[in-house]
């Protein structure tokens, strides 16, 4: 039979991210992988939204895992949300189909999106952060 020499393939369709997060003060939502959700890890996190005035209220965290990959895509429709942040992802593993360099802030659907290294990395390699902390500045002006 036909039917039978057909090779069908099966994607998993991302979960809408928006179920995952309270959204009601929400200005800024930070994407991590979870390896990156370490305690010193997050220090640096919120040195840098403190840095930029961005207090912990108008701030979402949305820890990923290879299991769960979320759409950051459809976060672009919150009309309060001004920054996504995503650190150790690229664009795929958050469901956007863009070329996004890392520490250059592009702006999609009026939202300022920022790809960076993980926090891990950027530890490690403080030389990392110099690029970043002029791309946040731009996307916080």
């Amino acid at each position: 039979m036909i039917l039978d020499q057909i090779k069908i393939h099966y994607y998993k369709i991302k979960a809408d991210i928006r179920d995952q997060i309270d959204i009601d003060q929400c200005k800024t939502i930070v994407v991590l992988h979870e390896s990156e959700s370490a305690t010193t890890d997050q220090e640096l996190l919120f040195k840098m939204l403190k840095a930029v005035k961005r207090s912990v209220d108008e701030t979402q965290i949305i820890v990923l895992s290879d299991e769960n990959m979320g759409n950051v895509g459809s976060l672009l429709a919150l009309d309060q949300l001004e920054q996504i942040l995503v650190f150790g992802l690229l664009p795929q593993d958050v469901g956007l189909n863009v070329k996004a360099k890392l520490y250059r802030s592009f702006q999609m659907q009026g939202k300022q999106l920022i790809f960076s290294h993980g926090l891990v990395t950027l530890n490690q390699k403080p030389e990392y952060k110099k690029p970043l902390w002029e791309a946040l500045q731009q996307a916080f002006q």
